[in-house]
């Protein structure tokens, strides 16, 4: 739903904001029964998909601010990723995804007040732009997860601008190739150090079920992988203790 113009805008950023609005209205009340080909009707398609990803950008800037100068309870919550679930009604995970998203793409301000680059310069630029969306940005944050911390921070650099720069002109499962294949480079033999492992280590508890069950996820070291005895046992036991159909059906 589109809001109601300004009548008078009191700022050039208010002004602007009445004037894509609506363009926007006008768009929807043309239509587009006047395109005659599909042709032109994908030209307009990836017209609006770049517009698409130009205002997430918008917002990547908009929210980085909000999350520089966030005083808690201020827009009710105590959390900005509530404000944002409650006020652009999604998914709280959504939200702290959008958060994650302009800490690495957003504008920072060092200690001294003096503005700095966003952690991912590049992509934050190709961000802007429109040039990418929320998949190629997952590919690269996820590719520099698993850089090992031995990488100096020159080849990161370069890293992220080369990554960045494929990602204007690929698809992500393009991209993801392409980051496999730096990482291939940066760490041939796969083998990431311990101080890494110990970092990414962690346990997720989800909420109970109304099967009073709960789910979780947990990233573990190699050497740990295995599940306790304990827990294999019980889920023999439990394999033994269905029904006979049920094994039946699963042969099937």
């Amino acid at each position: 739903m589109l809001s109601n113009p300004t009548p008078h805008p009191a700022t050039a950023v208010e002004a602007a904001m009445v004037a894509f609005e609506t363009a926007l209205q006008g768009l929807r009340d043309v239509g587009f029964g006047e395109l005659s080909n599909n042709r032109q009707r994908l030209d307009l398609v990836q017209r609006l998909e770049t517009g698409t990803r130009t205002t997430a950008g918008f917002q990547t800037t908009l929210i980085a601010k909000m999350q520089e100068q966030w005083i808690p309870g201020e827009l009710g919550d105590y959390r900005l990723a509530d404000v944002l679930a409650d006020t652009l009604r999604i998914y709280p995970s959504e939200a702290k995804a959008r958060r994650k998203i302009a800490e690495d793409l957003g504008p920072r301000t060092g200690f001294s007040g003096a503005p700095l680059d966003p952690v991912y310069p590049n992509t934050a630029a190709a961000h802007r732009d429109g040039a990418i969306g929320r998949a190629h940005i997952t590919v690269i944050r996820e590719f520099f997860a698993q850089v090992p911390s031995y990488v100096d921070a020159e080849t990161r650099d370069q890293a992220e601008a080369k990554l960045a720069e494929q990602a204007r002109i690929l698809r992500p499962d393009q991209l993801r190739r392409a980051a496999n294949r730096i990482l291939a480079y940066l760490n041939p033999d796969g083998n990431a150090p311990e101080v890494d492992r110990e970092r990414k280590r962690s346990f997720t508890l989800g909420k109970q079920g109304t099967d009073l069950m709960t789910k979780g996820e947990f990233l573990r070291r190699p050497r740990t992988t295995r599940l306790p005895r304990s827990d294999v046992r019980e889920i023999r036991e439990t394999r033994r203790s269905k029904p006979a159909r049920h094994r039946l059906h699963r042969r099937c």
